[in-house]
């Protein structure tokens, strides 16, 4: 706060003033970042009516996964609200529109594998969407613990592309018509899972 009231040049409680107190200033933060990821994603150019649903879907982890490493302090955001149990997030109205649009891309282009065949039957908009959030950002909002217990840098690049081309295959593998869900499906659900375990055990 104190580098930002120095560089518009006013003290802080003018800061605090014009957002209406210290809450309100970390939920108008807090849904500007979300917000750039919502209008990022609805950017993307994928022509759900033309381009080939796996595809689209391994395309849409791939932005998520450059968005959450671009802007780690979402990754932060995150991670103190679920400690928070989403206390400033319950205030908002406007968060939860917020995952409208994208949800209704994802439930054309299912729609549309299903149709077709490229995609297998079943797949819930809402657990896809979970799975892909989560293995973008799970090895990255945990890399400092995690490369200490297992001793490995997850931080360094090319660990994190080797996981991000790892992921990309989990899943293909997970939404394709005639694979092998139970594997795929079960590695993804194990992130997320455990990723909200983690959440759980530090807002106990």
């Amino acid at each position: 706060m104190e580098t930002i009231a120095s560089r518009a040049k006013v003290n802080i409680r003018m800061i605090y003033h014009y957002f209406g107190g210290k809450e309100a200033l970390y939920l108008e933060v807090l849904e500007f970042v979300l917000g750039r990821l919502r209008e990022a994603e609805l950017k993307l150019k994928l022509d759900v009516d033309q381009i080939d649903p796996v595809t689209a879907i391994v395309q849409l982890y791939d932005f998520i996964e450059g968005h959450f490493a671009a802007h780690p302090e979402l990754s932060k955001l995150l991670a103190f609200e679920n400690l928070n149990r989403a206390r400033a997030m319950k205030r908002s109205t406007a968060i939860p529109e917020m995952s409208s649009p994208v949800m209704n891309l994802l439930r054309t282009v299912i729609a549309r594998g299903e149709t077709d065949g490229s995609l297998r039957k079943g797949i819930d908009p809402l657990h896809l969407y979970v799975g892909l959030v989560s293995l973008c950002s799970f090895h990255k909002s945990n890399a400092y613990t995690l490369s200490r217990i297992f001793n490995t840098d997850m931080l360094a690049s090319q660990w994190q592309e080797d996981q991000k081309k790892q992921a990309q295959e989990m899943v293909r593998a997970f939404v394709v018509a005639g694979g092998t869900p139970g594997a795929a499906g079960g590695v993804i659900g194990a992130t997320a899972a455990a990723a909200a375990q983690l959440a759980r055990a530090a807002s106990a």
